[in-house]
């Protein structure tokens, strides 16, 4: 066993004994055994649930291949809902508007507007840090990337990136922030602690959205103009395979699990699955006009087609479109809140968001935001630092 994977170890193993309530070693082994390979202990105890919401979460997921005894499910969904008991967290939405050039931060539970945090220009893609501290933006218009401190909603950094900067995806262990360079055939690597460019990879033509897996070793990034993928290594910062594909790969999205990643194809009106440990296509799936960003959890593909105005849903096990949502015009980014309800849909023609809910699969709330709403991240912010100012 490597230092490194010591470290990990003893991350994980201190949250498991600390940050949840003291009830006993045996719950913190049974989400080691049962949970740890596709959750993350800190993102499970942000969610406000109570024990009767835990069981049913965990209850389903016999479907997806885990067989966990009826005992151990309800000492698990006890001990997660302590775990959250009293917590006074809020869910907040930022989102990048490229015509305001400003970040604006809205609070999930009523959509109102609580804030506006002055970026770049054209601010385009958004990822915020697993601890929810900071939200990096990737500017087009000024080539560089903003740092916005959530718990004061101002920016404390600017790190010049590459030409038409655009997309930005964190890894799971908050030490990297990684930013497509759409007009160098790029990725600019940023170490999170020191905020500044520590490699830049060169990969495909027109690099756009990316994705790290869950166990944080690869990062996958789509090339618009060369029609493949790239694979980068975390460890080494340098690509290590490039995956033709049929068609523009827009957005992609690594499953929870990490073994699937889920590809949206805009000029073939489809979404692809890969196996990540063959690097094989898997499945293609039909879905609307021009699927351009998609998001994913444990049981459903969420994707944006911009074109036809609609959100498909795709059934992760039985990989086939199981809905399509009518929205507004030209669904761009997405972001599902943290505790799975509800699905929020930017639209950049319309300057609003459409909220769908996840159990009924239908818009049932629309935010007007700003003017040209792009991307949007969802995270949850203590009460304290949502009202700090």
């Amino acid at each position: 066993m490597t230092v490194k994977t010591l470290l990990n170890w003893s991350v994980l193993w201190f949250l498991v004994f600390f940050a949840l309530p003291a009830t006993g070693q045996e719950e913190a082994k049974i989400f080691e055994r049962e949970c740890a390979g596709c959750h993350r202990l800190p993102a499970m105890v942000q969610r406000n649930w109570d024990a009767k919401r835990w069981q049913e979460t965990i209850s389903r997921m016999h479907t997806y291949g885990a067989a966990i005894p009826q005992k151990d499910i309800e000492r698990l969904a006890n001990y997660l809902a302590r775990a959250t008991k009293g917590r006074r967290q809020r869910a907040m939405a930022y989102v990048a508007d490229e015509d305001l050039n400003e970040v604006l931060v809205l609070d999930v539970d009523g959509g109102k507007l609580l804030g506006r945090v002055a970026v770049g220009k054209a601010p385009h893609g958004i990822a915020v840090t697993p601890d929810g501290s900071r939200a990096y933006v990737a500017n087009m218009g000024t080539h560089d990337v903003s740092v916005i401190d959530l718990n004061a909603n101002r920016v404390i950094a600017t790190i010049p990136t590459g030409p038409n900067a655009h997309e930005v995806a964190i890894t799971p262990d908050g030490r990297f922030a990684y930013v497509s360079n759409h007009s160098q055939a790029s990725v600019s690597a940023i170490e999170v602690a020191s905020n500044r460019v520590v490699a830049t990879i060169p990969v495909g033509e027109a690099p756009h959205d990316l994705s790290v897996s869950p166990d944080g070793k690869w990062l996958w990034v789509t090339h618009v103009d060369s029609n493949d993928l790239a694979i980068i290594s975390v460890s080494e910062q340098k690509l290590v395979e490039r995956i033709p594909l049929p068609s523009s790969p827009h957005g992609i999205q690594v499953a929870p699990d990490g073994k699937l990643v889920w590809v949206g194809l805009i000029h073939r009106d489809s979404v692809l699955a890969l196996d990540t440990a063959s690097r094989k296509v898997a499945v293609e799936v039909r879905v609307g006009n021009e699927p351009y960003y998609l998001v994913a959890d444990s049981r459903y593909v969420w994707v944006s087609n911009e074109a036809s105005d609609t959100v498909s849903v795709i059934d992760a096990m039985k990989k086939r479109v199981v809905a399509s949502i009518p929205v507004g015009q030209e669904p761009h980014g997405l972001a599902l809140t943290p505790d799975g309800r509800y699905l929020w849909v930017a639209h950049r023609r319309q300057g609003t968001i459409s909220i769908i809910s996840v159990e009924k699969r239908a818009v049932v709330a629309e935010v007007k935001v700003g003017k040209r709403p792009h991307k949007l991240a969802i995270a949850v912010r203590s009460s304290e630092a949502v009202t700090k100012k």
